[in-house]
């Protein structure tokens, strides 16, 4: 039986920059991941910074994603050192567009969260969004111009992985686990399908199969959402912004692809990607930008985010010694990962951390 100080169940994201943290602190760690490193939510994520508050977040928890945000965008440069991989961080505005009253007041309600993560706001009226982004020709009523950031999350995910792997990271691909090993009330490994893990302490980062780790006390709620997307090239279109439809997104990457979404569909572990839900989001983006018509499709893909009921992860300690969450971050993975590898690492090795965040508490669903 191999034995680590730490075992980490899940190889996205999370586990991956959780996996960064513990290995730069000295402790020996392993990686078991069901699939492919980074294969599943983190690989389909678009790969947003910052952009926009959702409805269900406070002002401080919008704050911290944009301090997450921060932290990727100057780990970027230093991953590209150690590995040569170019995660391809850029900044550009982000601008959020309304096509009617109701939409208008959905875009203003924005402000104060903004303003309070100190990344600000400026309202511009239509000649203003075709003046700034001349693709849109849509009927606009109102733009709101914000900061924003976006990373190639896949090739974030390939320098993340070599990282770990030249730091002394184990990692073990098609690795299922599905049970803790416990003694009295305190962890002592995993069980996997294949073989067992000895550890002095273990984290569930396994996103959408959160859940599916039994042995723990606590009640985790965590469940897949797909989420369809597509990718496109269009020689005619040059976004200089990152476009916020109402339903959709419209994604500038710096190597020249369009990403579009994305849809959010609870149809449990349904990978599939289904022509009506393609459809609503072409029909969207060529509706603000008709040059869009003419783009080449490049791929198309579905992934499960960690659903969790409130919309916020579970980040922190289990009644179970030794047994910590790291789950259910939804569509904010990529910009709450730095974040969750901090308290992660910190509770693993002081026992508390120096970000208390209540609304992450693991233990609120029990």
């Amino acid at each position: 039986m191999k034995s680590y100080d730490v075992v980490i169940v899940g190889a996205g994201i999370i586990g991956l920059m959780a996996a960064r943290a513990l290995r730069a602190a000295g402790c020996t760690v392993a990686l078991l991941e069901r699939s492919e490193v980074g294969k599943e939510a983190s690989w389909a994520s678009a790969g947003v910074l910052m952009s926009r508050p959702y409805a269900y977040e406070s002002i401080t928890d919008f704050a911290l994603r944009v301090e997450g945000s921060e932290m990727l965008l100057a780990l970027a440069p230093a991953l590209a050192d150690e590995t040569g991989i170019d995660a391809e961080a850029t900044r550009h505005p982000a601008l959020h567009v309304a096509f009617n009253a109701a939409e208008e007041a959905d875009v203003r309600a924005l402000q104060a969260h903004l303003d309070g993560a100190n990344l600000g706001c400026e309202f511009i009226g239509p000649d203003e969004v075709r003046a700034r982004q001349p693709e849109i020709t849509a009927p606009v009523t109102l733009g709101m111009v914000t900061s924003c950031a976006n990373i190639e999350n896949r090739r974030l995910l390939r320098a993340l992985d070599a990282a770990a792997r030249k730091s002394g990271v184990d990692v073990f691909t098609g690795c299922v686990a599905y049970a803790l090993q416990v003694t009295g009330k305190t962890v002592t490994g995993v069980r996997t399908a294949s073989q067992d893990f000895a550890a002095g302490a273990v984290v569930n980062a396994a996103g959408s199969w959160g859940a599916a780790l039994a042995g723990a006390p606590e009640h985790v709620p965590v469940q897949p959402e797909r989420g369809q997307m597509l990718a496109v090239h269009a020689d005619a279109v040059a976004l200089t912004h990152l476009i916020n439809l109402p339903q959709y997104i419209i994604i500038p990457r710096k190597s020249g692809r369009i990403v579009l979404g994305a849809t959010t569909e609870k149809v449990g572990y349904d990978r599939r990607n289904t022509l009506g839900a393609i459809h609503g989001i072409v029909h969207a983006a060529i509706h603000a930008i008709p040059a869009l018509a003419e783009a080449t499709i490049d791929e198309v893909w579905a992934g499960f985010r960690p659903f969790s009921p409130d919309g916020y992860p579970l980040v922190g300690a289990s009644e179970l010694a030794g047994y910590y969450y790291a789950v259910g971050h939804h569509k904010l993975g990529i910009q709450q990962a730095p974040i969750t590898a901090e308290i992660i690492n910190d509770l693993i090795l002081t026992g508390q951390s120096s970000r208390p965040v209540a609304s992450w508490d693991p233990k609120r669903f029990s």
